[in-house]
C-alpha cells in the first residue's frame, strides 16, 4: 500500500465512524438516507467494475469475473434502491443475507489463507466472524424497528475501523513504484 492509499485509508476512516454515530443517534430519520446512501453506493461500485471490465479486465487472465461481479453488484444496488417503501422485515432480511453471507466468504477465504501461509490470515477471519454475528443479530432482532439502521450503522463503524487499521499494518508485498 501506498503512501497516498494509507492516507486515503485513514482519512476514510475518519470519515465513516462519526458518520455512523450520527445516523444511530436519529434511527428513523435516517432510514431512507441509509438506504438511499447503501443503493447509490452500490450502483456506483458495480458501474466501476463494469467500466474497469470493458476497459481492461476483458482482455486480462479472468477477466469475466469483473463482470460478472459488475452485474452483480449494480442489481444488488438497484434491488436496494427498489426496496426502500417495502417493510423494514425485508430490509432486514436483506442485511441478514449480505452479512451472512460476507462472513462465511471471509471465515472461507481466512482458512485458506491461513493453510498457504498468509500472515495476516487472523484478521480476515474475525471480519468473517463480526459480519455473522451481525447476521445473527439481524436473526433475533428481525421484528424491531430501528434496528436495522443500528445494524447497518454499527457496520459502517466497523468498516471504518478496519480501514484505520489497514492504513497502519504493514504491507507484505513489495511494490515496485
Amino acid at each position: 500500500m501506498t503512501k497516498a492509499q494509507r492516507i486515503k485509508s485513514f482519512l476514510t476512516g475518519l470519515i465513516i465512524i462519526p458518520i455512523a454515530i450520527v445516523a444511530a443517534w436519529t434511527p428513523e430519520d435516517s432510514y431512507t438516507v441509509i438506504m438511499a446512501v447503501l443503493s447509490i453506493s452500490l450502483i456506483l461500485s458495480g458501474l466501476r467494475s463494469l467500466g474497469y471490465y470493458f476497459t481492461m479486465a476483458r482482455n486480462m487472465v479472468g477477466g469475466k469475473r469483473m463482470l460478472y461481479i459488475g452485474v452483480i453488484v449494480l442489481d444488488f444496488g438497484i434491488f436496494t434502491a427498489s426496496i426502500t417503501d417495502i417493510p423494514r422485515f425485508y430490509v432486514m432480511l436483506y442485511l441478514l443475507g449480505i452479512h451472512t453471507f460476507a462472513g462465511f466468504v471471509e471465515i472461507f477465504a481466512a482458512t485458506n489463507a491461513k493453510k498457504m501461509g498468509a500472515v495476516h490470515w487472523k484478521m480476515r477471519f474475525t471480519q468473517g466472524v463480526v459480519n455473522v454475528i451481525i447476521g445473527l443479530v439481524c436473526l433475533i432482532f428481525i421484528g424491531a424497528r430501528t434496528t436495522a439502521v443500528y445494524i447497518y450503522c454499527a457496520g459502517i463503524a466497523y468498516n471504518g475501523v478496519m480501514k484505520i487499521i489497514t492504513a497502519f499494518r504493514r504491507t507484505s508485498m513489495v511494490y515496485i513504484q
